[in-house]
């Protein structure tokens, strides 16, 4: 099944491509010990079997060869476990030339130590060749390189010393091994595209759960902000209300007579004052023109016209007029008329407050005295 890269993450840059091989080189060296170990007991069983078929002085040299492999590899990999992986790309190419070494030192088993006659060593150095190359795929597979690194030099020499040098052309032996060497190098090389896959979606979800995590934090500080403002509204809000509770009972309760009127001059609203001067009918005259029922037909008063001054007052800013008006009940008075235009929002028509103070009863002979409002 062919494997499909897995699409990158918006926003992947060369950041996460170091992050990425940090991943890969981590993911070998965390396996390396064994390979190494189990190399190192496999070319201790070399040295046995050589020394047993005649060949002790090269294979002891053979041996030594591969001990200071095996104690370089050891170095890295203990370096590297203390250095943390500060340059993912060093410790690569560090472990990927004891690997060529390695590999070399293989070579040299199939090559310069291969028996010149026939005997089990033959079978015991391709046997331990091929294990050593098929069985650390999984180990060397993390970074691209480290595996051929050990295959190539590990296989190549062997091949063309028994196809061509050593009795003469065996090419189907050659074929053969030239195909487990693709093979174990395909396999290498598609294992390391599944590990990349792997670690590659490591790092997204890393990523991606990072963001998470700062849209979350955003989102919390943006929620607390909004809950602030929420609070701040809240507060604004009772405290506007309690001016407008606070503005109504003294609507209500002041002993000023006060009438509110729409832009039509209808009567909307009045307070107790007012109901007690104009007459308890007033409340007949709820949504009807207030003018016609207050205002003395034909006469304006000697300070000026009531009927007028209230017309004016819609377009215009507040006004005082001291005039004549009757009651619902027709009785003749005489007081100032304070008219105040107002205007809830822009778009709200506009409304007129008009208070009635100092008022009297006109004509009756009562001295110009301030009747009070009982």
């Amino acid at each position: 099944m062919a494997i499909v890269d897995t699409p990158r993450i918006a926003g992947w840059n060369e950041s996460h491509e170091r992050e990425l091989t940090a991943m890969q080189v981590d993911e070998l060296y965390r396996y390396m010990p064994f390979a190494t170990g189990g190399a190192f007991l496999s070319a201790g069983l070399t040295l046995a079997v050589l020394n047993d078929t005649g060949a002790g002085m090269a294979g002891m040299f053979w041996f030594v060869m591969f001990s200071l492999v095996t104690l370089y590899r050891v170095g890295i990999i203990s370096a590297h476990s203390r250095d943390g992986g500060s340059d993912p790309a060093m410790w690569a190419r560090l472990a990927i030339a004891g690997n060529v070494a390695s590999g070399v030192m293989w070579g040299i088993l199939g090559t310069l130590l291969f028996p010149a006659t026939a005997s089990y060593r033959e079978l015991f150095i391709v046997m331990v060749i091929c294990a050593n190359v098929g069985g650390s795929i999984s180990t060397y597979a993390a970074v691209k390189w480290a595996h051929p690194a050990v295959t190539l030099p590990a296989v190549v020499p062997p091949i063309f010393y028994l196809t061509f040098m050593r009795d003469g052309m065996h090419i189907y032996s050659a074929l053969t091994a030239f195909v487990f060497m693709i093979l174990v190098t395909g396999i290498a090389l598609q294992q390391h595209r599944r590990i990349t896959q792997r670690l590659r979606l490591i790092l997204e979800n890393r990523e991606l759960m990072r963001r998470v995590s700062a849209a979350n934090s955003s989102l919390m500080k943006q929620n607390s902000d909004l809950e602030q403002q929420a609070v701040a509204q809240t507060r604004v809000a009772k405290s506007a209300k309690d001016r407008a509770d606070l503005l109504t009972l003294h609507f209500a309760n002041t002993p000023l007579a006060i009438i509110e009127c729409d832009d039509q001059l209808n009567l909307v609203a009045w307070n107790d004052a007012a109901q007690r001067l104009m007459g308890h009918r007033i409340d007949t005259l709820r949504g009807k023109p207030l003018l016609p029922a207050i205002c003395v037909d034909g006469e304006s008063g000697a300070d000026g016209d009531v009927a007028a001054t209230i017309k004016k007052a819609l377009d215009n800013s507040p006004l005082s007029v001291r005039g004549h008006f009757v009651t619902l009940d027709r009785r003749a008075k005489k007081g100032s008329f304070h008219i105040t235009p107002i205007r809830a929002g822009k778009d709200q028509p506009v409304r007129l407050a008009i208070v009635i103070s100092d008022w009297r009863d006109s004509g009756t002979g009562n001295n110009g005295d301030v009747r009070q409002v009982a």
